[in-house]
């Protein structure tokens, strides 16, 4: 794993990349892993876990499926989602 932003990364990406890290951990206290998932770090062959995405003001964005932290908790334990999003 890199925890590094490439040397050639655009230099836009890497100031909006660079600002988020101190708005996200000095000025909100927001936490934000930078490697574009929160905690589905298991390897259980399951494509569905808790990620995390930033989206630009503006853009467009498909929603699969919304569900209460309970429902999918439940889900995630018995392997009970519908594949919506396919």
């Amino acid at each position: 794993m890199n925890t590094k932003l490439d040397e050639n990364v655009d230099k836009d990406f890497k100031t909006w990349f660079d600002g988020n890290i101190i708005w996200s951990y000095f000025d909100s206290a927001y936490p934000w892993t930078r490697l574009g998932y929160t905690y589905d770090w298991s390897d259980n062959g399951r494509k569905y876990g808790l990620s995390e995405f930033l989206i630009n003001k503006n853009a467009e964005a498909q929603v699969a499926f919304i569900e209460s932290t309970q429902e999918f908790v439940t889900q995630l334990a018995d392997d009970s989602f519908t594949d919506l999003a396919e």
